[in-house]
């Protein structure tokens, strides 16, 4: 029917990255067919990925009266995050468990914490979820969940991030994740995954500040890696990172050599790459486009170990990278930093005009148009005219 042919319409503009002709046409099944949940769900899901965030809450809402599936509760979430909803959307967001692409709970039995004081002596455990990147972003409220809870800590985390997380949070006890919870960790107490301390510990109304340098890198390897740095001779040094996301994703989040020469017009600035695994033809490639060496730092490994990952990011003077976890350790670590934004930008980025929550270091440059990096580059360039000019 005339719905059918206008979704298969819509989605195949979507995957083309025609995203004004997706958009309308997306509109147009909506509008012509009004009470049907599929098609307020698809059209909000598209506002959404075209930064109208309000209008996605409202279009999803809809969707959500006329057929309460947990996949559209899980967007509804996210379009109010992305539109400055803060602490609606964080309670929102706990609709992540029901929709099943978003994984499982971990086996902890006990009680949800919902950020009130605990009892004297009674233990908080904390664990991470999602990827490496959610793991560092929602680390940013355990010092303050710390405190609140009033009791002893526990953090469960990837075990690439343990070193990292023990320097950085010596109040409690950081323990590497297993297939099943250590025996370290107390049972049956009172738990919370990391992405539900927005939920509870965010205020009602306004925007959550967000957290400074809530990491910190060894100084030790941080000294010996900006002395492997100055070696390169004089300049800016600025580490980079050219693609992110999945690489089974349909559209992974890559920036293509050819757009990179804007950013390093200036020999005063040396890219170093931050960039995990990366292929040597992409590496080539962009050294041709860039007519100079991306200097590797062959002794990190971001894929094994964080820990020096985090202090090179600290030994290094800036950092432009596309939405990656390299950008949320940079920003935990409080390290100056560009974020490049597809057009089509995650949720924890927001949209123009509205604060981030996550990281006060961190700029964020978006693209106006999809597979246009001129605009963002151009902006990171500034960006790092500014850094050079107050080094």
């Amino acid at each position: 029917n005339a719905v059918v042919a206008l979704t298969g319409l819509a989605i195949a503009l979507r995957e083309q990255e025609q995203w004004a002709e997706s958009l309308a046409t997306f509109r147009r099944a909506a509008e012509t067919h009004p009470q049907l949940a599929a098609a307020q769900f698809n059209l909000g899901t598209c506002l959404l990925a075209c930064n109208e965030a309000r209008e996605a809450v409202s279009t999803l809402r809809t969707a959500l009266a006329l057929e309460p599936t947990a996949e559209t509760r899980f967007n509804l979430a996210l379009a109010l995050l992305k539109s400055g909803a803060f602490k609606t959307g964080a309670l929102a967001y706990e609709a992540r468990w029901q929709a099943e692409w978003r994984g499982k709970e971990r086996p902890f039995p006990g009680r949800r914490w919902t950020g009130a004081a605990l009892p004297s002596g009674e233990p908080l455990v904390l664990w991470g979820e999602q990827g490496i990147g959610d793991e560092i972003m929602f680390a940013g409220l355990v010092a303050p969940a710390t405190v609140r809870a009033g009791g002893p800590v526990f953090l469960e985390c990837a075990p690439r991030l343990e070193p990292l997380f023990r320097r950085s949070f010596p109040a409690i006890e950081v323990v590497a994740r297993e297939t099943t919870p250590a025996p370290r960790l107390p049972s049956e107490t009172v738990q919370c995954p990391l992405g539900s301390l927005p939920g509870a510990l965010w205020p009602t109304t306004g925007v959550p500040p967000a957290a400074g340098a809530y990491l910190r890198a060894d100084p030790v390897r941080v000294a010996a890696l900006r002395a492997e740095l100055a070696a390169l001779g004089p300049g800016l040094k600025v580490g980079i990172a050219w693609r992110g996301g999945h690489p089974a994703a349909k559209r992974p989040r890559v920036i293509p050599p050819e757009a990179w020469p804007q950013l390093f017009a200036s020999r005063e600035i040396v890219p170093v790459c931050l960039q995990h695994g990366p292929e040597p033809a992409e590496l080539a490639a962009l050294e041709r486009a860039l007519d100079r060496t991306v200097h590797r730092i062959k002794s990190v490994d971001p894929l094994v170990d964080m820990d020096s990952f985090a202090a090179l990011i600290s030994a290094l003077d800036g950092v432009v990278a596309v939405d990656n976890s390299t950008v949320h350790l940079a920003g935990a670590l409080g390290a100056p930093t560009a974020v490049l934004l597809g057009f089509e930008s995650d949720w924890r980025w927001g949209v123009d005009g509205v604060p981030c929550p996550w990281y006060s270091s961190v700029v964020r440059l978006r693209q106006k148009a999809p597979r246009d990096w001129t605009e963002p580059l151009a902006a990171a360039a500034e960006f790092l005219r500014q850094l050079h000019a107050n080094a």
